[in-house]
């Protein structure tokens, strides 16, 4: 019924999937979830990765299953936690690898943008007409 509640009242449901086992296998129920109920408004999103070997396992494992995901994915750093810790942006932080951190981030903004939004004239037009 959650599951429902939250896929009712989404427009896009963002998954966290850290690559490993345990956490693949419950961000796989919630997507089984999601599909058994005719959703089609998910995606997961591969977190924490600490190297490019394991992004690559959690992939291979997504096309699998056929699950929709996010061509972006967000690197375990410690310039997270500093962020966590100062309680601000991972962007702002004095951290060496702070912007290979963000940049995680601002490509999966990019992604949600050209695969939700269209910024096209029609879209333009069909806006200023409505207002």
């Amino acid at each position: 019924q959650e599951v429902d509640s939250i896929n009712r009242a989404s427009d896009l449901i963002i998954i966290p999937c850290p690559p490993d086992t345990l956490a693949a296998h419950a961000a796989l129920q919630l997507t089984d979830a999601l599909a058994a109920m005719g959703s089609s408004k998910f995606r997961v999103l591969i977190t924490m990765v600490p190297h490019d070997s394991y992004r690559e396992q959690c992939e291979a494992m997504l096309k699998e299953k056929a699950m929709p995901y996010f061509r972006s994915w967000v690197r375990r750093l410690v310039a997270f936690q500093k962020a966590a810790g100062s309680g601000d942006l991972v962007q702002n932080v004095d951290d060496d690898r702070a912007s290979n951190a963000w940049e995680g981030y601002r490509d999966l903004g990019k992604e949600i943008e050209r695969l939700y939004f269209r910024h096209d004239e029609q879209t333009k037009v069909r806006k200023e007409a409505r207002g």
